[in-house]
């Protein structure tokens, strides 16, 4: 059984066999590397004309760690070098570059690099629509007005409400993957198994498997998560990151308790990680909140950051 958070997506491939070598070739082609770092420090001389010595340094470290965690992003695309260098080119990606250097010598340490630079490298990516690249600009502008934890927040959501389990079943057409969650209604059931369409799983091993989830599993995720204070839910909403707050879904406590066979008044004592960090995060009642496209996004890239293998877009 596997963790998912829909169908898997694969990377397109060119049949070539392009080493690193020039995939950063095309890179510094494309990218004059000095004369932009220059540009970008030019840009925050001019808005702070004040600005110490100390922190116009402390601006640059950031802006030179973030400008080659980047192109070590970028080297791992398997992509056409021609394609490559055919997007590196156009303006709007030299502009979210641009953008992400500048944000970078600006907040330093207060934005989150790694969901920028894995949201520009999607729009590198072969197979992005037109309309999947002007959401992940969205995602882009909206992520760098977002603080580490509210991003956090985000991918902790995503986490709680979206992952579910995968059983592989057997078909004429062969092994394919179905989605277990018997917090769907919709699922089928038996009086010790749930019914899928080509076969069937006992349920105390969706629920062993569900049980890992919210427990070890995320403890290990978010574990190392030390200052958790309350969110602003209303500036999430404000930014697109979350639905609209008057409206009501499924709560996470009802969501966790149907997906592990437990009791919802037994929540707090066999959930007791995942209950005290909605009670830090001060979003106990959790039935108004609900991921927007953009906010899925952003907790997609975040996860993946954590070392999670979830698919973008599909």
């Amino acid at each position: 059984m596997k963790q998912s958070a829909g169908d898997n997506s694969e990377n397109i491939h060119s049949g070539r066999d392009t080493s690193i070598t020039n995939i950063t070739n095309v890179i510094n082609e494309v990218i004059d590397y000095d004369k932009l770092t220059t540009s970008v420090v030019e840009i925050v001389i001019d808005a702070f004309p004040v600005l110490r010595d100390v922190a116009f340094a402390t601006g640059r470290i950031f802006m030179e760690d973030t400008a080659k965690f980047l192109i070590d992003e970028i080297k791992k695309l398997q992509e056409d070098v021609g394609h490559l260098k055919s997007k590196l080119s156009e303006p709007d990606i030299q502009f979210s570059i641009n953008e992400l250097l500048y944000i970078s010598a600006k907040k330093g340490q207060k934005i989150d690099r790694d969901v920028l630079v894995s949201l520009i490298v999607k729009k590198l990516e072969s197979g992005v629509s037109d309309e999947q690249d002007f959401l992940l600009d969205e995602a882009i502008s909206i992520s760098s007005k977002l603080t580490r934890q509210q991003i956090e927040f985000l991918g902790f959501i995503f986490y709680v409400k979206n992952i579910t389990c995968n059983y592989t079943t057997n078909s004429l057409f062969g092994n394919c993957l179905e989605i277990i969650n018997p917090a769907n209604m919709n699922l089928k059931e038996n009086h010790d198994s749930f019914i899928l369409k080509n076969s069937f799983v006992k349920k105390s091993d969706v629920y062993e498997a569900y049980m890992k989830i919210y427990t070890s599993d995320l403890e290990l995720l978010f574990e190392d998560i030390k200052l958790v204070s309350e969110i602003n839910l209303n500036y999430l909403s404000l930014k697109n990151c979350i639905g609209n707050l008057m409206f009501g879904s499924q709560g996470i406590e009802y969501i966790v308790s149907k997906r592990t066979g437990s009791k919802e008044e037994d929540f707090s004592k066999k959930f007791k990680f995942l209950q005290m960090k909605l009670k830090k995060y001060g979003t106990e009642n959790s039935s108004n909140i609900n991921l927007t496209e953009i906010g899925n996004l952003i907790a997609v890239a975040y996860l993946n950051g954590k070392g999670m293998n979830i698919p973008i877009m599909n």
